[in-house]
């Protein structure tokens, strides 16, 4: 029997109750994860619960702060920059500012509320994405379970980042094309691209899945263009805007921070993709480290490949590895840590095939029910073992972030509005709780929140 979150009966939707409650239980295990990292103490401190582990969420606090009370996206008030990745996040920011500000809250901790909320969306969207492929309550269950724990990505949630807002949009972009609904998708991967410039990996999935399903299905160009015409205006109109928003400001199609953070590939090497494939699928991902995870997840990815209807999932999952591997196959040893989390968009996708490869196994062994049953629940057990191995690391690990963070740069922010004379210029490597305390007249010398700079290098570089 076919089991949907909606069902027709009599003209009319009706509402399975029991994937409701589901997915209440998964939004309780989600919160409660959250939870678990913010009251961490391992640094002797409530800085899990104050702060941030990355000095990049003052940044968007400060553009935040400047579109509120200033009207623009500002890093120095008045000055138009493209410092920001995500316009978007930086946007609900900032509508969310003035109403903390007359209810006496700190407007600090908005990207945190939303940051959490989004990881919802995420967990729902995982959820429904195996309903569709499973049928499932049990597997679509423990998908958006995995999702809900997974370290990395708890991480990420409390972290006030945009990583969860970009996420859903992908995830909810994907399940509505995947429900023939692809105007609809057009529109919310065009605000994924607002959120973050790895969108248009994403686009260049859906149309990759459109062109192959036109060839399965011998259809002609002009019908596809028809077919498709509102998807790929959507997507046309929201990535124009968007360049020529940041070509305005700098001059270029992206934001600063890809110039000033993208390597040549003449810097990679064997080494170097090595490193980075045992940092993040061995080293991150826990359930990938015994190797099972990762079979079961290519036998998935090769199912899904042979369904016309699914075949967008593995697209997505491998245009978004082979783009933001790329890009990253330069990188010091010493950046990974910090530029890993740009590989957290690929986690949900990676449970998502790997629990479908779990589900087929299952499928496979079905005519021994009891041993099937077994075998699966052994399986997900270890993975779960393996998995909280790293929950408690990763969650002190953000403990001692946020407290570094607020030793390092918070603090020296403080000092700066305490010592310098208000028409002080400051010049700061880190730029964003500097800047978000002290107040000041602060250039970016690394360039991501001052293009001029920024490429006033790049000229003497090439000179």
């Amino acid at each position: 029997m076919k089991d949907h979150t909606a069902e027709r009966e009599d003209g009319k939707w009706k509402v399975n109750k029991k994937n409701i409650l589901l997915i209440v239980v998964l939004l309780a295990i989600n919160l409660l994860s959250a939870v678990f990292f913010l009251t961490d103490a391992s640094s002797g401190t409530n800085s899990a619960w104050t702060d941030y582990p990355l000095d990049d969420t003052w940044i968007h606090l400060v553009y935040a702060r400047n579109l509120a009370e200033h009207g623009g996206m500002y890093y120095n008030e008045g000055e138009w920059e493209a410092g920001t990745t995500s316009p978007l996040f930086v946007l609900l920011i900032a509508t969310f500012w003035k109403p903390f500000l007359l209810l006496k809250m700190e407007p600090i901790f908005i990207p945190k509320i939303l940051s959490i909320l989004f990881s919802f969306a995420t967990v729902i969207l995982t959820f429904l994405l195996l309903q569709k492929l499973t049928n499932s309550n049990f597997f679509s269950f423990v998908g958006g379970a995995f999702v809900a724990v997974d370290p990395q990505l708890i991480f990420s949630k409390v972290s006030g980042m945009e990583v969860h807002l970009f996420i859903s949009l992908m995830l909810l972009a994907t399940y509505l094309f995947i429900n023939e609904k692809s105007s609809w998708a057009g529109f919310f991967l065009g605000l994924a691209l607002w959120t973050r410039p790895e969108a248009y990996l994403v686009m260049l999935a859906v149309v990759a899945a459109i062109i192959i399903n036109a060839f399965r299905n011998r259809q002609g160009l002009l019908e596809m263009l028809k077919e498709y015409r509102y998807f790929l205006l959507n997507c046309l109109l929201f990535a124009a805007v968007y360049s020529f928003y940041f070509f305005l400001i700098n001059g270029k199609i992206l934001p600063n921070t890809f110039y000033a953070k993208s390597t040549l590939l003449s810097g990679a090497s064997f080494y170097n993709f090595v490193y980075l494939f045992k940092g993040f699928f061995l080293g991150q991902l826990p359930y990938f480290f015994t190797g099972i995870g990762f079979l079961l997840l290519l036998y998935g990815a090769y199912a899904l490949f042979q369904k016309k209807e699914f075949i967008l999932i593995p697209l997505v999952l491998l245009s978004l590895t082979f783009g933001i591997t790329l890009t990253t196959i330069a990188w010091k040893k010493a950046w990974f840590f910090y530029l890993s989390r740009y590989f957290h968009p690929l986690i949900p996708l990676l449970l998502i095939v790997m629990v479908y490869g779990i589900y087929l196994f299952y499928q496979a062994l079905l005519p021994r029910k009891v041993l099937a049953l077994s075998i699966v629940i052994l399986l997900m057990s270890s993975l779960f073992i393996f998995l909280t191995f790293s929950f408690q690391q990763q969650s002190a690990t953000y403990s001692w972030n946020t407290f570094n963070i607020r030793e390092m740069q918070v603090h020296l922010g403080e000092w700066v509005k305490e010592n310098t004379p208000q028409n002080a210029t400051i010049y700061v490597n880190d730029a964003g709780a500097i800047k978000y305390f002290g107040e000041r007249y602060t250039i970016d010398i690394v360039g991501l929140n001052n293009h001029q700079w920024l490429f006033a290098k790049e000229v003497e570089q090439i000179e």
